[in-house]
């Protein structure tokens, strides 16, 4: 499984024009999980970290202490469910923008290649935070080169050029800011004073 990994970051058009053919829906829900549990995993081991250490050297973040093992599995579970989740909503809003650009792809497809790089990408830039101040740097490396893979992604499944590509992963991530910024402002200016 490593080796495939591997190979889908080294060489991901070749990945994509084989794996196509052999896109399995069910096979892309279980990266999406192996990512969300990879993840959850690193994630929980900092929070195990910050509970025991952090926690003496904050005192005021006392709350931390009280987060232990407990803290860390609730972290690992929930970040595999939201892992899925969220890649169902962005799979079928993203599907949907492909569709209206004219693209030739089932949605089988469309979910299937991209979740063969989620579980590289999803460790690499859970690692690249670990690091301090450069792991920001890092993790912005990995996630343009994540957008890269997922515009080639795109183009494999659809017969799409890059400007429909793009605009197929970009719409969604356009009307997810939005929605942020309103329920933001909504939330900010329902408080009360």
């Amino acid at each position: 499984m490593i080796d495939e990994y591997l190979e889908v970051m080294q060489k991901p058009r070749e990945v994509f024009a084989k794996k196509k053919k052999k896109a399995d829906f069910t096979e892309g829900l279980k990266q999406y999980a192996i990512a969300g549990a990879a993840t959850g995993a690193l994630a929980g081991i900092t929070i195990l970290f910050v509970s025991t250490a952090g926690s003496m050297m904050m005192n005021n973040l006392p709350f931390l202490a009280n987060l232990g093992a407990a803290g860390a599995a609730a972290v690992f579970a929930g970040l595999i469910v939201l892992q899925v989740a969220i890649s169902l909503a962005y799979g079928g809003i993203s599907y949907a923008v492909a569709k209206l650009l004219g693209g030739k792809g089932d949605f089988t497809t469309h979910y299937y290649l991209p979740a063969l790089f989620v579980v590289p990408v999803s460790v690499l830039s859970m690692a690249a935070n670990i690091v301090p101040f450069a792991g920001m740097f890092l993790g912005l490396l990995v996630g343009i080169y994540s957008l890269y893979l997922t515009t080639l992604a795109y183009r494999e499944a659809h017969g799409f050029d890059n400007l429909k590509a793009i605009t197929t992963w970009a719409v969604p991530w356009i009307m997810g800011i939005v929605v942020m910024i309103v329920a933001s402002a909504y939330f900010t200016l329902a408080m009360p004073v």
